[in-house]
């Protein structure tokens, strides 16, 4: 993987690599997020990515607070959506119980957009990776 730029945000760390022709976006989170600080987190990383798929992997195994609402997630859809985003890979670590429901809305509020792809929760990094990993291949491979 090749880096393509680095950043500090509030709340959060970005890398940005290329990997195979596609983009990755490395999201560690770094303190409490809600819509405020997750709107330059998008504009930052979609100014980055440019083709219509999207991979990104946010870290939250700090569990940082995470206040999100399904109109904070249909807002987030529709930045993406306008960036021309059509296809959307993520993958969320952390060990929230309950961050699955969040998971479950942002998926439909993606479908809302007409954003395919998949939005998943895992346990840990080796998971995630894998996940994003096999998703590029398979969209390699199409």
């Amino acid at each position: 993987m090749d880096l393509i730029k680095k950043i500090s945000l509030p709340s959060f760390d970005v890398g940005t690599f290329q990997t195979r022709g596609r983009i990755l976006h490395d999201v560690r989170a770094t303190g409490r997020f809600a819509l405020k600080e997750r709107l330059p987190l998008y504009h930052s990383t979609l100014a980055l990515n440019p083709s219509e798929e999207y991979f990104c992997i946010l870290d939250n195994r700090d569990r940082h607070e995470n206040v999100f609402t399904f109109d904070d997630m249909y807002s987030l859809g529709h930045v993406m959506a306008e960036a021309g985003v059509k296809t959307l890979y993520a993958a969320t670590v952390t060990a929230d119980q309950n961050y699955g429901d969040i998971v479950h809305l942002a998926n439909v509020c993606a479908e809302s957009q007409n954003i395919g792809g998949e939005i998943i929760v895992v346990p840990d990094m080796a998971a995630a990776e894998r996940f994003i990993f096999q998703k590029m291949l398979q969209a390699e491979a199409a």
